[in-house]
């Protein structure tokens, strides 16, 4: 019902001529940063654990590649 009026909706202001409402800002990417942190609390570490364990990666690593930032993360967490 919520889909055949929405489409209703559409078809009057087209033939309206009414300008449709905006669409909705797309959500923003996580960063790789993000995600991998996201990974590790997944697995049960303190978010602050995971946040300081893939920043020193990156402050070590800058270019490392997303597979690579999780494996050393995780090598870094080991060692608390």
């Amino acid at each position: 019902m919520v889909l055949e009026l929405k489409e209703k909706a559409k078809t009057l202001l087209a033939e309206s001529g009414a300008e449709p409402p905006p669409a909705e800002p797309e959500p923003e990417l996580e960063s790789e940063h993000d995600q991998i942190a996201g990974a590790l609390i997944n697995l049960g570490y303190r978010p602050s654990e995971a946040q300081r364990a893939v920043a020193r990666v990156l402050a070590e690593h800058p270019e490392v590649e997303f597979q690579e930032l999780l494996r050393l993360s995780l090598r870094q967490l080991s060692r608390l």
